[in-house]
């Protein structure tokens, strides 16, 4: 899947003010912040994730994404070229496939409850229910091993599922265009890659429903006609809700887990946008959404690593 060129547009700066992302007419933020988009020849998996940071001297540097603010990355969804992140269409394919398989595949039981529930329609009039069909119906098609590919973020298929196919629903049922689907998607992704850097890929903590889902919910607010205020009380509420969910593997408990994380990010989202979070001064949420996506994050690593280790031991336990 070949990236569009990019064109010059308006400098950002980052937090501290310091420099332009764009350097050049072959360069742009998108550039720094969807740094790679590359094919797994194994499987045919398309992977949008950020390379490793580099270590010079025994210290690694700063992620390049935890130079900006959420405002930044709002001010990015709402602005970048239309051009530049046409290439997220092709995760809306390779997703849309993969759920059109779990639907279909006699496998399943998740997914084709969740048509049932959704009046046996794809797209339905209910948000919640079409947008847990559309994700779920994937994620457990990928999880049982049927033969198609999921479009991954931060190296992870499910991270790439909750991040977009909910969005796919809701846009369907308002007639929104494919660019503000796009739009919404480049911010639920950059959402997710901001906690990521933080929790690590693989560690106890669950970052489908955590890091993906707290993407899309900062997502759906968009979709709502919010701002970066309303985002960062999403995200207090998501961090007061869903984080410290485990991760134990990549099995059928992934759907379940998938099924929380809708239903967590549409509250949130909802209560978000009427002004009702969960204040700063509580549990985790740190004085800016930055500091509350850190917190969140740094739950998984250092502060689950001792989780890790008694998931393992049960599992040898069990045999698995």
């Amino acid at each position: 899947m070949a990236k569009p060129a990019c064109g010059a547009r308006k400098p950002i700066k980052n937090q501290e003010g310091q420099g332009m992302l764009d350097i050049d007419e072959n360069s742009s933020v998108e550039d720094d912040m969807f740094e790679n988009v590359k094919t797994d020849e194994a499987n045919g998996e398309v992977l949008l994730e950020k390379e490793e940071a580099s270590v010079e001297g025994g210290h690694e540097e700063k992620p390049l994404i935890h130079n900006y603010t959420l405002k930044q990355i709002y001010e990015y969804a709402k602005e970048v070229p239309a051009e530049e992140i046409e290439f997220i269409k092709a995760a809306y394919e390779m997703n849309y496939a993969l759920f059109e398989e779990g639907i279909q595949n006699p496998r399943t039981t998740y997914a084709r409850y969740l048509l049932e529930k959704n009046g046996g329609k794809i797209i339905s009039d209910d948000e919640l229910k079409t947008a847990s069909l559309l994700c779920n119906a994937a994620i457990e098609a990928r999880v049982i091993g049927l033969d198609k590919p999921a479009m991954s973020i931060t190296g992870s298929g499910a991270h790439g599922i909750i991040a977009t196919m909910p969005l796919y629903g809701v846009c369907k049922i308002r007639g929104l265009s494919d660019e503000t689907l796009y739009r919404a998607t480049a911010l639920s992704y950059l959402i997710c890659m901001y906690i990521k850097e933080y929790s690590g890929k693989l560690s106890a903590f669950c970052g489908c429903g955590i890091a993906a889902g707290t993407g899309m919910a900062c997502a759906l607010v968009f979709l709502h006609g919010g701002d970066e205020h309303a985002m960062a009380r999403t995200i207090n509420n998501m961090s007061s809700s869903i984080t410290g969910m485990i991760c134990h593997g990549g099995n059928k408990g992934c759907t379940m887990k998938g099924v929380v994380a809708v239903n967590a990010a549409f509250q949130s989202a909802d209560f978000a946008m009427h002004e009702i979070f969960i204040d700063d001064i509580h549990g985790i949420n740190g004085f800016t959404p930055e500091d509350t996506m850190r917190h969140m994050g740094e739950i998984a690593s250092p502060g689950m690593i001792g989780t890790e280790k008694t998931i393992v031991d049960i599992l040898q336990e069990k045999g698995e």
